[in-house]
């Protein structure tokens, strides 16, 4: 499903469902270093029937999610896209997009995230929209409106060996758009 909404604003994702019990979940972090998931932030659908079949529509982009990295999109035009994510990692992966602010980099994001004590006050960067922990051997699409800058794609979903975020494994990739 989507990721990155900001208040009053939608994002749009499209993805195959088989029949049974499927979770939303939020990986991101409070500002008290919990993420939403533990504070209750989970919620659940339930997909009855029978498969209708058929494949997904093509993208105009193409994002490959991997341990620890995204390959593929990393310059767009401004506007609307609707971009393929599959995840060939072994682990489940995210693509949530954020808009970095004026002057920050893809690499002080990634320190955001590997600083060994939190950073002080709001991260240097807004919500763009993007999609959630998708499976492995998993695609889905996303839809995307986007505006010239930088911006940055961000995996929350924790490592279970380490227990951190895969953007504090590095999993932090930049976008122009220009």
């Amino acid at each position: 499903g989507p990721t990155g909404v900001v208040p009053g604003a939608s994002v749009a994702t499209t993805v195959n469902l088989q029949p049974g019990t499927h979770a939303f979940l939020c990986f991101v972090e409070s500002a008290d270093g919990v993420p939403h998931l533990a504070k209750g932030m989970v919620g659940q659908i339930e997909v009855t029937g029978t498969s209708a079949g058929g494949d997904l529509p093509v993208g105009d982009a193409e994002v490959t999610l991997q341990d620890f990295a995204f390959v593929g999109l990393s310059t767009a035009t401004p506007g609307e896209h609707t971009v393929t994510v599959t995840n060939s990692g072994p682990q489940p992966h995210e693509a949530t997009l954020v808009k970095l602010n004026e002057g920050t980099t893809v690499e002080q994001v990634v320190g955001f995230f590997t600083a060994t004590a939190p950073p002080s006050g709001p991260p240097p960067w807004s919500s763009a929209g993007g999609i959630a922990a998708i499976a492995t051997d998993t695609s889905a699409l996303m839809e995307i409106n986007v505006e010239a800058g930088e911006y940055a794609f961000i995996c929350f979903v924790p490592d279970p060996a380490s227990g951190k975020p895969h953007a504090a494994l590095g999993m932090v990739g930049g976008l122009t758009v220009q």
